[in-house]
């Protein structure tokens, strides 16, 4: 049975090819419309390309089997994305119709022309670039199954962004199948969101900051008067209205449980403790507030914290323990609460651990806003969040934040 590498109904233009008089692949292309393909999609497509061209080699046989296979050049010409076929020793020895048109070639296509080799013209192309040629090389070798990754490329006065994967060429006489895809506009796409993403964040935290303090400087002072005019009052009143100075001492208590919540509310806005004596300090405090409200254990453990700290990176480490805490009060059933900050060699890390219930993670939770806010808070500092999670088990809450890469001082907390 022929083997069929690709069929698009609806194409207009057709490649067939064959080998000793059999058909063993067609190819059909429409131009009617484009389709902007997720990446994810583009990546697997990537990936399947050099399968494609390997099993459509395999009837071949001998040295010169992929040189005798005229018939593949349609194939390749056919496709609209940057291929390129690479000998055991890199050098290239067929490419696609939009090889030599695509932006990776830097300006200069004859560097990653037929005959060149790939390893060399990446060596002047990509600065930098000892660890993506060791990946090109494994697979080149046969001793890596997949490579691919991404790099900038500096052309005229912009600077372009290129997708790169690397197959196994499955056929003689072996070898691997690169495919590039510009990704530039994809990037600036992904930029502009980030960008957006952390000013709104930012004019989130400038609108808590204004809250918090108004909280602070203007309510609760309006109940701690309230509460000193109803002792006042309750003080004016004779003996004989007992039951009336006992009901004030009622209103007068719950004042200054009203004037405490809002201080909560204040701080939980607006940390003070965080903007003036660090984040070891506020995440003990915020830990304090959290085992009191709902009566569990904490414990809290730093260790080789930097100093100083960036206040970006702070508030963005305080604000995940928050949003853990406030996961676990809700959901958890802790009784136990630890938190643990940590300078490591290149980076600071928060870890949020729990004993309480814990949750499948193959079940896939669907996380709220919360959750959702916690990843963009650390993307805006280059960080990662992690969660580690077994039913009955509890929940491990880990935010990976890197450290600058000049000498800081290191202070160790208890």
């Amino acid at each position: 049975m022929p083997q069929v590498l690709s069929r698009l109904v609806a194409g207009k233009e057709n490649d067939v090819s064959s080998a000793h008089g059999r058909l063993f692949g067609t190819m059909s292309s429409s131009y009617r419309s484009s389709v902007a393909w997720a990446p994810e999609v583009v990546a697997a497509t990537r990936r399947t390309i050099a399968d494609i061209f390997g099993n459509a080699l395999m009837g071949s046989r001998g040295e010169g089997s992929l040189l005798a296979s005229e018939h593949f050049k349609p194939i390749l010409s056919s496709l609209d994305t940057p291929v390129a076929v690479l000998d055991p020793a890199g050098n290239i020895i067929a490419v696609s119709g939009r090889w030599m048109e695509s932006p990776h070639t830097g300006g200069d296509p004859e560097k990653l022309e037929v005959g060149k080799n790939y390893l060399d013209a990446i060596r002047d192309l990509v600065p930098k670039s000892d660890d993506f040629l060791q990946g090109v090389e494994s697979v080149c070798g046969g001793t890596r199954d997949f490579f691919e990754t991404e790099y900038a490329i500096r052309v005229a006065s912009e600077t372009l962004c290129i997708a790169m994967s690397v197959s196994p060429f499955k056929g003689p006489p072996g070898g691997a199948v690169v495919v590039h895809h510009d990704i530039t506009e994809r990037k600036r796409t992904e930029e502009s969101i980030r960008e957006l993403s952390g000013r709104l964040i930012r004019a989130q935290e400038d609108e808590r900051s204004r809250i918090g303090r108004e909280l602070h400087d203007d309510i609760t002072q309006q109940l701690a008067l309230l509460g000193i005019e109803i002792q006042r009052v309750e003080e004016a009143l004779p003996d004989a209205a007992a039951p009336l100075r006992a009901r004030l001492k009622v209103i007068w208590k719950k004042t200054q449980e009203a004037s405490l919540d809002v201080q909560r509310i204040s701080h939980q806005l607006h940390s003070s403790k965080l903007e003036y004596l660090g984040l070891p300090v506020a995440l003990k405090s915020l830990l304090r507030d959290f085992t009191h409200q709902y009566q569990v254990g904490g414990e809290t453990q730093f260790r080789d914290i930097p100093t100083p700290l960036d206040s970006e990176v702070s508030l963005a480490l305080f604000r995940v323990a928050q949003e853990a805490l406030r996961n676990a009060g809700k959901h958890s059933g802790a009784k136990n609460i630890r938190i643990e900050l940590t300078g490591e060699a290149v980076s600071l890390l928060l870890r949020i651990s729990d004993d309480g219930v814990g949750f499948d993670p193959s079940a896939k939770p669907s996380y709220g806003l919360g959750m959702i806010s916690m990843d963009e808070r650390l993307r805006l500092v280059n960080g990662e969040l992690s969660i580690r999670s077994r039913v009955g088990l509890g929940t491990q809450v880990e935010a990976r934040v890197p450290l600058p890469a000049q000498p800081v001082s290191r202070r160790k907390a208890s």
